[in-house]
């Protein structure tokens, strides 16, 4: 099985500032995209590498089209199962599309 690399972007909090606090951010949080390496295979599974990540998205392009170009594999020991690429055989087969809704209402109710 095939596995194509690509970079998966995260946006992450990266510090806070009260100043800039309002209703939609309360704590004033400060969020950054930070890219990482996700490995996808034919059936839609993906594995992000979280150990590699970049600010620069360059950078996980280049680690990306290395990998791709080497044949490498996700390690399991390294890189993290996530959810599978949308309408993929994975993710009809996981039940993730059943699971959507319920997971829409607990997003919901976490605020």
């Amino acid at each position: 099985m095939g596995w194509c690399w690509f970079p998966y972007v995260w946006a992450e909090v990266v510090g806070c500032n009260p100043e800039v606090a309002d209703v939609s951010n309360p704590r004033g949080e400060i969020i950054r995209d930070r890219y990482y390496p996700c490995a996808e295979a034919e059936d839609g599974r993906r594995f992000v590498s979280w150990q590699q990540g970049s600010d620069h998205v360059g950078d996980i392009e280049s680690l990306c089209a290395f990998y791709n170009g080497h044949g490498v594999r996700p390690n399991p020991e390294r890189d993290t199962e996530e959810q599978p690429a949308y309408g993929s055989a994975a993710y009809i087969k996981g039940g993730w599309e059943q699971a959507q809704p319920e997971r829409r209402r607990d997003e919901a109710n976490a605020w």
